[in-house]
């Protein structure tokens, strides 16, 4: 059993704890607070990785198990010991066979998934694919369903996903709370202006509107699935006497929750979709995820380290999270930040608050011209 370790950590004292079971390729390494804490969590994860001897040889992997399960459907079943509907079987389904195509997942035996691999694959996913923390539990249930029947079946010794629950992991909301300081944005421009101008043959087209990509997201607070869809058609310029340079309009087949978004942009920034739509027969802004040129703008601004207040390194999301703090800081009101950051609800109370071109103006325009 590992013992606790004192250390230094970004100038505190906190207690560290190398967990390393072989039989199963599995370490951990994880720091805490207090030295009661770390023994706790030493009881519990050597506890729940000791409670059975059973031994495992089976080779199979992730997708064998699929297959098995879409051919034995019918022990495949709810908590309540109930079949699937149609259409639930047909989506679990779907989920299982992306992940099985996804790294690790690929290649691992089931006999050697563990919970701390399973969440750490599915929160990487999660921030390259932007998904909501909806979302990504929505994969840990039909994974739970999956390995739950693989437990029937006797190709794993029990069900990894259930690990999770005594340590509130699968209730744990996925925050983002780190503010991109308005000094990082402007680092993160000039790097990306900078890559956008060396000639390249990969991924040429993703360097070159790379600028435009950040510069829309810090705008415009929008999602990254909604900027990946929008087309220059849903871009309209605005005259010479209006305080912004175009509208946005983000369609509501484009938006998370269905709903017609609003939003707008400076002057200078309208000039800049002006010239690079001046330069495309492309009526799609945007044709690419953008992450090889995000690392390494990153890398070069300096800012690839997690922040000291809370331990996050600058995914897209926090384009997002950061208009929104500064929407709220320069004064907006809940339903300015509503209509503005295209939420469906910020409390019960605004859910069928419907957005206004007019508030989503009145809130950016205090921003543009502070």
């Amino acid at each position: 059993m590992p013992t606790p370790k004192k250390i230094m950590f970004r100038g505190k004292e906190m207690w560290r704890v190398q967990f390393n079971k072989k039989s199963i390729g599995l370490f951990v390494n994880k720091r805490f607070h207090t030295k009661k804490e770390a023994n706790q969590w030493i009881e519990e994860i050597d506890s729940r990785y000791s409670r059975t001897n059973k031994p495992i040889t089976t080779k199979h992997r992730f997708k064998d198990l699929i297959e098995r399960a879409k051919k034995d459907r019918s022990k495949v079943r709810t908590r309540g010991d109930k079949q699937f509907t149609e259409k639930s079987w047909k989506l679990m389904v779907t989920r299982w066979t992306f992940l099985s195509n996804t790294a690790r997942f690929k290649t691992i035996l089931v006999k050697d998934l563990n919970w701390d691999l399973i969440n750490a694959r599915l929160e990487t996913l999660k921030e390259d694919r932007e998904w909501s923390s909806a979302n990504k539990y929505r994969y840990v249930s039909d994974l739970s369903v999956l390995l739950r029947y693989a437990e029937k079946i006797g190709w794993v010794s029990h069900n990894p996903v259930q690990d999770a629950k005594s340590t509130d992991r699968i209730n744990a909301p996925g925050q983002r709370n780190r503010v991109i300081k308005r000094e990082e944005y402007a680092a993160l421009v000039y790097w990306a202006d900078k890559l956008s101008e060396v000639p390249r043959k990969a991924n040429a087209y993703a360097y070159q509107t790379f600028p435009l990509f950040i510069r829309m997201l810090w705008e415009t607070g929008c999602r990254v699935g909604e900027l990946l869809k929008l087309q220059y058609s849903n871009i309209i310029f605005l005259k010479e006497d209006d305080d912004f340079g175009a509208q946005i309009i983000f369609p509501s087949s484009d938006t998370k929750n269905r709903e017609e978004k609003i939003s707008f942009v400076n002057k200078e920034l309208a000039e800049l979709i002006k010239s690079f739509k001046s330069k495309t027969n492309e009526n799609r802004v945007f044709a690419s995820r953008y992450y090889t040129p995000f690392n390494e703008v990153k890398e070069l601004a300096g800012l690839t380290e997690p922040d000291a207040r809370y331990g996050e390194t600058i995914v897209f999301h926090h384009f997002r999270h950061s208009f929104a703090t500064y929407l709220a800081q320069d004064g907006a009101n809940e339903k300015q930040l509503k209509d503005a950051a295209g939420w469906k609800s910020i409390s019960m109370a605004a859910k069928y608050v419907h957005s206004t071109e007019e508030s989503v103006r009145s809130a950016l325009l205090k921003r543009i011209t502070d």
